[in-house]
């Protein structure tokens, strides 16, 4: 019974991994994609880009969505040719 309701939770939040990832990736997709014309990427903060690269916290919270959505974006990409997430370079400052 306990392994029944384990498998339970994990396809739950496995669901949910999934999910937000699919909601950010694409909100964000359809809000640069309009600003601007021809690029196929997309942040993992749905802000506007010029405050990402302005604000340190936004860009930090883009770099963890990379390392944490690496695998379904993986297969979103491959599999079912998803946009690509914006390559940045992090200069980030630490303690910020």
């Amino acid at each position: 019974m306990k392994a029944k309701k384990f498998f339970k939770l994990a396809g739950f939040m496995l669901l949910l991994y999934i999910v937000s990832y699919y909601a950010l990736s694409r909100y964000s997709y359809y809000r640069y994609k309009r600003v601007e014309k021809g690029q196929r990427v997309f942040f993992y903060v749905p802000a506007d880009p010029v405050q990402i690269f302005t604000t340190n916290w936004l860009l930090r919270c883009h770099y963890y969505g990379t390392i944490v959505y690496y695998p379904v974006w993986l297969l979103d990409s491959n599999l079912f040719g998803g946009p690509q997430y914006a390559l940045l370079d992090y200069g980030l400052k630490p303690g910020v």
